[in-house]
């Protein structure tokens, strides 16, 4: 009864009422967290995963404005404007459930963090800081969320779909040491390949066409430019037929040559993915 009271919704149950009460006064932060709250819905959702051959495990992230909550505390920094001014509010970071028919199967996991900007002590260049310490960590745990359910789902294939925000090589190394469970990423650097086939976009791109569908286009109105929004030119309600090519290939690690063992570390985390994708 998400409309009603929650007296209208406890029907008349006073010591209901008054339990919820105590419970919103004097909550036990050691009992009362994101993850215990959410506990209950996730082992529904991995029985529900048990009754599927293959399921898609879709990670991404969203920032939520808490910015007009002047009082609220624990917040984080999402963005800053031009004029220093800062947008407070948390991250999440879920990793919602689908079968291939697109049945939604339930949430799996969701990962609240209060983003802090980094220190004007800290001269580190991003390179050499640890992958636990930035932002997209959040994605190797949700991919090793993914894997220790692998016992529990014998019979169940999972894919672990990713946005472009997940193509970075350490990611692509941690599939590497269990190869349990099926990465599919949106591919976001242009990576070379070898000296014969260049880069990755133009390789796929000039691969034979493997099939052709037919999606539906819908409507788009257009759109002027709005702060950090780019402008948007509309079209009409239209089908397009697009074609599918693939093909396996090799990433391989960034050139090294004559560095030292930490440059040599930097060079590979930031360069090419040797693993097959």
């Amino acid at each position: 009864m998400p409309g009603r009271t929650l007296s209208g919704a406890r029907q008349g149950d006073w010591p209901a009422v008054k339990g919820y009460y105590r419970m919103i006064d004097k909550p036990d932060d050691a009992a009362l967290t994101a993850q215990a709250i959410l506990a209950p819905h996730r082992e529904r959702t991995v029985q529900r995963m048990m009754g599927q051959s293959t399921v898609l495990c879709i990670q991404d992230g969203t920032d939520l404005n808490y910015n007009q909550l002047d009082q609220c505390i624990g917040l984080g920094v999402l963005s800053k404007n031009q004029t220093g001014a800062k947008t407070r509010g948390l991250h999440l970071h879920s990793t919602f459930v689908v079968s291939t028919e697109g049945l939604p199967l339930g949430l799996l996991q969701a990962q609240f963090s209060a983003p802090e900007p980094k220190s004007e002590t800290d001269t580190r260049p991003q390179p050499s800081i640890p992958i636990e310490e930035k932002k997209t960590f959040a994605w190797i745990e949700g991919l090793r969320t993914c894997v220790e359910l692998d016992k529990q789902l014998p019979g169940t294939r999972q894919i672990c779909v990713m946005d472009r925000e997940a193509d970075f090589f350490e990611l692509f190394d941690e599939q590497r040491k269990t190869g349990k469970v099926d990465l599919l990423v949106r591919s976001k650097h242009d990576r070379v390949i070898d000296d014969k086939a260049g880069h990755l976009f133009e390789s796929v791109r000039d691969s034979p066409i493997c099939g052709e569908m037919v999606i539906q286009v819908q409507r788009q109105s257009s759109r002027t430019k709005k702060s950090k929004q780019q402008a948007k030119p509309g079209h009409v309600q239209r089908s397009a037929t697009v074609a599918v090519r693939y093909k396996e290939i090799e990433l391989r690690p960034g050139c090294i040559k004559k560095q030292s063992a930490d440059q040599a570390h930097r060079s590979a985390c930031s360069g090419d993915d040797p693993a097959q994708r």
